[in-house]
């Protein structure tokens, strides 16, 4: 594959979240559906007609089939999580890309043998956490490493009993945990007021989910093109949101009490 060829998609499952991917596929300037699979064809053929693949995509009436495909280069799993172990893993051995939706696995045992098959075969890994990707992100993030307009809230999530922010804000990769806490008043009992409302627009040609979708493109096709090694960044923080979620469930598990988030 050229950097310049487009990423040959092929669709492991036919999720409703599955739908606005295909469309992203579509979208990103650098991908383009190759294939659907399901455990019925008739069901992979209706999910193709109605979600625009072209007439040239390989239909498929089981997973399998589709991952043995060699004109897929990367595949995205829609699947329920409790099945993310079994085909990610199958996806990596076949050398293809993984685009994997969230939430990406049970716990962290099970990513990491997600993510040791990727690292293994050389293929890209990356969540389907569509936001990150939006421009409007890098907003965020300017305002949580600003200390004059952030400080104040940091401090309080910091000295007080919400201790699973203490493990996420500071890495910085999960700021809609800060966004949905803006949402729900965190701001008004922490600091004992409503914050202005400010509103900053930011435009883009495409919709974050097909930013997404041609970021893993990129990467990937600069792995197949130039030799490339997959990009780090995405592994990591998959790990890292998946401890978290590992730290919640044992509370809840334990009557919500205070846990340590592993490593």
């Amino acid at each position: 594959m050229s950097e310049n060829k487009p990423v040959r998609f092929g669709i492991l499952g036919c999720a409703n979240i599955a739908r606005k991917v295909s469309r992203a596929i579509r979208l990103s300037p650098n991908a383009t559906l190759q294939a659907i699979g399901s455990r019925s064809i008739d069901k992979a053929s209706k999910f193709a007609s109605e979600n625009g693949f072209p007439d040239s995509a390989n239909i498929y009436g089981s997973y399998e089939a589709l991952l043995d495909n060699p004109e897929v280069d990367a595949v995205y799993v829609p699947l329920p999580t409790s099945l993310h172990l079994k085909w990610a893993v199958l996806a990596a051995e076949k050398k293809k890309h993984l685009l994997l939706e969230k939430p990406v696995a049970l716990n962290v045992s099970e990513l990491d043998k997600i993510l040791e098959a990727c690292e293994s075969n050389g293929v890209q890994y990356m969540d389907a956490t569509m936001w990150m990707h939006h421009p409007r992100t890098a907003k965020m993030k300017e305002f949580l490493a600003d200390p004059e307009r952030f400080g104040k809230i940091k401090s309080h999530i910091s000295n007080g009993n919400l201790r699973i922010h203490d493990f996420v804000i500071p890495f910085q990769e999960n700021v809609g945990q800060f966004y949905a806490a803006s949402k729900s008043k965190f701001a008004e009992l922490a600091l004992g007021c409503e914050p202005i409302p400010s509103e900053h627009a930011v435009m883009t040609d495409l919709p974050q989910e097909a930013l997404m979708v041609s970021e893993f493109a990129r990467l990937a096709a600069n792995i197949e093109g130039n030799g490339s090694k997959p990009e780090k960044k995405w592994p990591t923080i998959s790990r890292k949101t998946q401890l978290v979620l590992d730290a919640v469930k044992a509370s809840i598990e334990k009557g919500f009490e205070p846990v340590e988030v592993g490593n």
